[in-house]
């Protein structure tokens, strides 16, 4: 046997011995950290909002951001991650204990990004249940498509016609939207309750 057969022998020992479940390909953990790092901001929203206010000039060090940052911290992620096999706090506190910090803004920061995609989410599910209605409710132009989102899918327009704006206060809740979101807070939970095993299911169709 050579030394990258013992090698390997001895981390799948390792592994089984841990209980940790691995990934089933390379291309399956290729897909599940393109869905966790491509986003809408960074692959729709910031792009065409240069396109449409003439800034090309932001674009070139959005560009090189994302090659010579981004994706360098992104692969040391994916790096740390696969030698220590540990969690963000637990990962960066094992190189340093007074590192942890790193890892809880990371873990922090992931929970607000799925916090607002929820949100996204919710709207698309409820967008799905619209889409069964005929003629589709949200009209053919793009007066009527902002006019059903803030009416039916927001609902921030009040009885008298005006929209609704923060400083009315909350208002009242938006049950449909509350009900969609919790919706996708139980899709969420039965995608990762089994953790990779259940994960790796789902990259491949989404």
């Amino acid at each position: 046997i050579n030394g990258n057969d013992a090698v390997a022998k001895s981390a799948s020992s390792a592994s089984s011995k841990s209980g940790k479940v691995k990934w089933q390909s390379d291309v399956v953990f290729l897909l599940a950290s393109m869905g966790s790092a491509v986003g809408l901001g960074n692959i729709l929203r910031f792009p065409s909002l240069c396109y449409k206010h003439n800034g090309f000039a932001f674009l070139l060090p959005y560009v090189f951001a994302v090659i010579f940052i981004g994706l360098p911290i992104l692969a040391m992620e994916a790096m740390i991650g696969q030698m220590l096999q540990k969690s963000a706090v637990k990962a960066f506190a094992h190189i340093k204990p007074f590192l942890w910090g790193i890892g809880a803004y990371i873990t922090w920061g992931a929970f607000l990004v799925v916090g607002y995609y929820n949100i996204i989410m919710a709207w698309s599910l409820e967008y799905l249940f619209y889409s069964f209605y005929s003629p589709l409710p949200w009209g053919t132009t793009s007066s009527e498509a902002n006019n059903f989102f803030f009416d039916n899918i927001l609902g921030m327009t009040q009885d008298n016609g005006e929209p609704w704006s923060l400083h009315m206060g909350v208002g009242s809740i938006n049950w449909h939207l509350m009900l969609a979101t919790l919706a996708q807070w139980l899709l969420v939970f039965f995608c990762i309750y089994n953790l990779t095993n259940t994960v790796q299911k789902v990259v491949l169709v989404t």
